[in-house]
């Protein structure tokens, strides 16, 4: 699976929520626009090894049978998506391609402008992406911000867990097969779903300078 491979799939299909149709994965309507285009080739191609990854720990063997359409993800899509957008950005920059930390202020700087132009209650900024039809439903009325706000509430909750590596985030797929989503994430995060999207919704209010302050980079292993 060539870095070149990935990228030109990847500019062909979708934007910024870029994900290929052999994921188990809906992709994103916004034909026009490529958050990677600039970038790197090295973060369409980790974010979707990081759906690979993903997928492995959660779909059973009687899912694989489905149709791709069918088949439920575990947990909600900000978490599924976030989670493969903050990865592709760790690892991006430890194959030395991007910096995290520009990157990662980008799109912390894109969430906190769409956030401050709207009147969203912030508590509901990642309930509003609960669904796969919830960011397209958002995409149609062209209000799509919240779902990429996921890798910004990845970033954040990686803080609060004062997280030195990536493995709470490996940990937390690997609990999937005995635990809820909820469950698996309370066991590796240290707090409920519920009680994060208060935290984040605290986040989202601060401003753009305090917001980067809470940002920190865990290490990515060979």
């Amino acid at each position: 699976f060539k870095q070149k491979t990935a990228y030109e799939i990847g500019v062909r299909l979708v934007g910024s929520e870029m994900c290929i149709r052999d994921s188990y994965e809906i992709v994103w309507p916004t034909l026009d626009q490529h958050d990677f285009l600039p970038t790197s080739y090295w973060i369409p191609a980790s974010h979707e090894w990081v759906h690979v990854f993903q997928s492995a720990h959660t779909v059973t063997n009687s899912e694989a049978n489905r149709s791709l359409t069918d088949i439920p993800l575990a947990g909600p899509i900000w978490l599924h998506e976030g989670t493969a957008d903050y990865l592709a950005v760790l690892i991006a920059d430890k194959q030395g391609s991007i910096n995290f930390g520009s990157v990662m202020s980008e799109y912390i700087r894109n969430s906190h402008d769409a956030f401050v132009s709207s009147d969203s209650d912030p508590e509901l900024i990642l309930r509003s992406c609960e669904s796969p039809a919830d960011q397209v439903n958002a995409e149609r009325r062209g209000d799509s911000w919240q779902c990429p706000t996921g890798r910004v509430a990845v970033a954040y909750l990686m803080y609060k867990i004062g997280a030195s590596s990536i493995n709470e985030l490996k940990a937390f797929y690997m609990d999937l097969d005995q635990y809820s989503w909820s469950e698996a994430f309370a066991r590796n995060y240290g707090r409920s779903p519920k009680q994060f999207y208060k935290e984040f919704a605290e986040f989202m209010e601060m401003s753009y300078e305090l917001k980067l302050a809470f940002i920190s980079q865990p290490e990515v292993s060979q």
